[in-house]
């Protein structure tokens, strides 16, 4: 009984810590590189992909909220700025 349940949890979280670091490595090279919002879009839309057909929908859809949130912060223009 209580093997099935750890079984389960393992099912969400380990593909979900490896979308994570899957999306950390991407984000760092994208960035460091200073590549366009297009191709790091792409790049993380891989992931998303290859995370909805391995993981389950827990770790996918947290992956792909995260994915959303890198992709805002760290690639597209703030909308106002003071200077």
């Amino acid at each position: 009984m209580m093997t099935t349940a750890i079984h389960k949890v393992s099912r969400s979280v380990v593909p979900g810590l490896l979308g994570a670091v899957g999306l950390a490595l991407v984000t760092f090279i994208c960035f460091r590189f200073q590549v366009g919002l297009a191709t790091a879009a792409l790049l993380y839309l891989m992931i998303v992909v290859l995370m909805s057909l391995k993981g389950s929908f827990v770790s996918s859809t947290v992956v792909s909220a995260l994915a959303a949130g890198c992709l805002d912060y760290f690639f597209t223009a703030p909308l106002f700025t003071l200077g």
